[in-house]
Formats: structure tokens, sequence, C-alpha cells
């Protein structure tokens, strides 16, 4: 029973967002959720990380590289 509403329901989208071109609206609606919801946490880390100079990460670099062979 559920897959069958599954199914109709499905069949259904398909056929009004093709007979009704629904394209403009689903447009909309997604630039109006990507401008008003809050960036998600692993964008926000992303540009956190873009900040850091490349001096501070070859410098972290090296001191993985010298713990990795100090610690044996």
């Amino acid at each position: 029973m559920y897959m069958l509403r599954l199914l109709l329901g499905f069949v259904g989208g398909v056929y009004v967002g093709t007979y009704y071109n629904c394209k403009p609206i689903v447009e909309k609606v997604s630039e109006y959720l990507k401008n008003n919801l809050p960036e998600s946490k692993n964008q926000e880390r992303s540009q956190q990380n873009k900040g850091e100079t490349q001096n501070q990460k070859k410098q972290s670099l090296l001191e993985k590289i010298n713990k990795l062979f100090n610690d044996n």
C-alpha cells in the first residue's frame, strides 16, 4: 500500500512538473532558500581554512613530520 502511494506521488509530481512548467517556481524557491538559510558548518569551516596563510600550513606540516619521526 505504501509503495503504491509513493509511486503515485512520484508519477503525479513528474506529470505536474512537466505539464505545468514548474521550473520558474522551483528556481525562485531555490534562490529564496539559498539566500535565507544559514550556511552549513562544512562551508564555514572551509572558509576559515582558506584564511590560513601558506606559511602557517607549511609550519603545521613540518610540526607533524617532526612529531611523526620523534615518536618512534
